[in-house]
């Protein structure tokens, strides 16, 4: 697999994640959907999985990618919603699950690296 392209992965997703969490800490007033967060096609890194769907399925962890990358955004989704009706304490409790689940992500794509 291209290590640019994986790279390119890897950094899109901490680049939306960057963003999501300034939302979540009412830094950045940059609207997150809840119902749109659901859908994990509509961020850079959907697009890219999608795009390059026969070179990340060649290195066997695709759906284990898909997998995480779904979870992701279901609980993402939640946060957002959570932020939205102004439940900020259980937001910052929360966040240091949507890292954990962050870097599960990264740690599928690295291995996709081959």
């Amino acid at each position: 697999m291209d290590a640019r392209l994986i790279d390119e992965a890897i950094l899109a997703h901490l680049y939306w994640v960057t963003r999501f969490e300034n939302f979540l800490q009412g830094i950045d007033r940059d609207p997150f959907d809840p119902a749109q967060l659901r859908d994990p096609h509509r961020c850079e890194l959907g697009h890219l999985l999608t795009a390059n769907a026969t070179d990340f399925n060649r290195h066997g962890n695709l759906d284990d990618i898909h997998r995480l990358h779904n979870g992701f955004h279901r609980f993402a989704a939640e946060l957002a919603s959570m932020a939205r009706t102004s439940r900020r304490a259980e937001v910052q409790a929360n966040l240091n699950q949507l890292n954990a689940l962050s870097n599960q992500l990264i740690d599928r794509l690295i291995q996709a690296r081959g």
